[in-house]
């Protein structure tokens, strides 16, 4: 069962048809079976704490704005729509905790949209990017995207402006 964590509202998610997808998409030919297979379990893992996460929110009723800012992406299949969400400040302590190292990245990729990336410019970028936090991004191989920023709009916004 996949939940909606903005709306509060569960749906059906038809792995099958998503993985399908996801193996005959024209970038997978650029990615081997392992990375695929990651994903897969990172889903159906995903899928397990759900329930759990639902229960446990039922039952303390409690509020997601506790949590901070919630990342949603709608990903949308010929039988339906399943909705990539989860909270981002616990996704940055994750990152910084790891130490994964930072790369760099060409900023006239993304402007000229050479760079493969989903993302959604924002127009009130100015009075959110007084940090230099990093942006984050991960590969997520689907339609004609193959990187998927998870936070950092606003940055990118301003970077890009520049």
């Amino acid at each position: 069962m996949a939940y909606d964590f903005v709306t509060r509202t569960s749906y059906p998610t038809y792995f099958s048809e998503y993985f399908y997808e996801l193996f005959r998409s024209p970038l997978s030919s650029k990615y081997n079976q392992l990375y695929l297979k990651k994903w897969q379990n990172i889903f159906l893992k995903a899928e397990k704490e759900t329930k759990n996460q639902i229960v446990r929110l039922e039952k303390n009723k409690e509020d997601l704005n506790d949590y901070g800012q919630i990342f949603q992406k709608n990903i949308h299949f010929p039988n339906f729509t399943m909705t990539l969400n989860f909270h981002i400040t616990p996704l940055i302590s994750i990152v910084k905790d790891s130490q994964i190292p930072i790369q760099h990245l060409n900023i006239n990729h993304v402007k000229n949209k050479v760079l493969p990336i989903e993302w959604s410019p924002t127009f009130d970028w100015k009075e959110y990017t007084k940090d230099s936090t990093p942006i984050f991004m991960t590969i997520f191989a689907f339609d004609d995207d193959y990187l998927l920023l998870l936070d950092g709009n606003h940055r990118l916004t301003a970077a890009t402006k520049s």
